[in-house]
């Protein structure tokens, strides 16, 4: 009895730590192209601090660089 309930309480914790990982996990709106992905802040030296997707993101990042050092 006493090893089903803590494989019971085990579970539970387990799907607990899960869903508050997801949780945090939410979705916005791509600067760039517009869609609804998990973006991440990326911080330009022209534009200032961008919400950008991974595929936007790895786009802009070598413009930003250049223009960085073109700036500079």
């Amino acid at each position: 009895m006493r090893k089903k309930v803590f494989r019971i309480v085990a579970l539970a914790g387990i799907m607990a730590v899960t869903a508050v990982g997801f949780a945090g996990c939410k979705k916005t709106e791509c600067y760039l192209c517009g869609e609804m992905k998990r973006c991440k802040p990326f911080d330009d030296y022209v534009l200032g601090e961008l919400n950008l997707c991974k595929d936007c993101r790895e786009a802009i990042e070598p413009l930003s660089k250049n223009l960085r050092e073109y700036l500079e």
